[in-house]
Parts: structure tokens; C-alpha cells; sequence
């Protein structure tokens, strides 16, 4: 497993969830058509990348050797396409408060 500032993984992904869940949906699309990619998967997948610095699909193989844990907290592996435009969609004022409430909650895991 890949452990990065001593956080793995897992322990990222928790934190991750819990933030994306804390904060409104902003990929929620309404209206007709195809439903999109699972939003919560996406949005995770966009943390991850910018939590390695990876590409894109760095990210999607370091993602799919991954399933299981991925899996534990309901979420699916997305291309390397879906990635990218996931990041398009994604106003930089929900970026910055995801990656603080990310932020924070690492570090109160971390002082345990």
C-alpha cells in the first residue's frame, strides 16, 4: 500500500468520504439523460490525484490495484477520462473547501 505523509490510503479515503459527504453534491445533475458516474467515486478519485500528483491515469491504475479498499467505502474506480472532466466540473470554491475539511480531518485523525 502506498502511504504518503504517513496517510494511507484508507485513512485518506475515510477522510475524504466524510468531507465529500459533509458538503453539497455539486455534480448532482438534473433533468433528463443518462445518469452520470457515481459523483461520490469521482470527486474521491480527483482528491486522490491531487493527493499523489499523478496523471490521470496513474491515478485510474493506482485506483483499480485498489478495488478492494475502494470498495469498503462504497466507491468505484473511474477512467482516467472521467477523471479529467470530473476536475473541469468542479467549481474551485468546493476544491478548496473539500481539500480543507480534508485537511482538518486528517490531522484530528492523526493527533489520536
Amino acid at each position: 500500500m502506498f502511504v504518503i505523509e504517513g496517510v494511507s490510503l484508507a485513512m485518506f479515503l475515510e477522510a475524504a468520504c466524510r468531507a465529500i459527504d459533509s458538503l453539497p453534491d455539486v455534480l448532482e445533475r438534473k433533468g433528463a439523460g443518462r445518469p452520470r458516474f457515481d459523483s461520490r467515486s469521482r470527486i474521491a478519485a480527483v482528491l486522490v490525484k491531487a493527493w499523489l500528483g499523478r496523471s490521470y491515469r496513474d491515478v485510474e491504475t493506482y485506483l483499480y490495484d485498489n478495488r478492494e479498499t475502494l470498495a469498503r467505502f462504497s466507491l468505484v474506480v473511474p477512467d482516467h477520462n472521467t477523471i479529467w472532466r470530473t476536475m473541469t466540473f468542479l467549481p474551485e470554491s468546493y476544491l478548496k473547501d473539500l481539500n480543507r475539511e480534508v485537511g482538518q480531518l486528517l490531522k484530528r485523525g492523526n493527533a489520536k
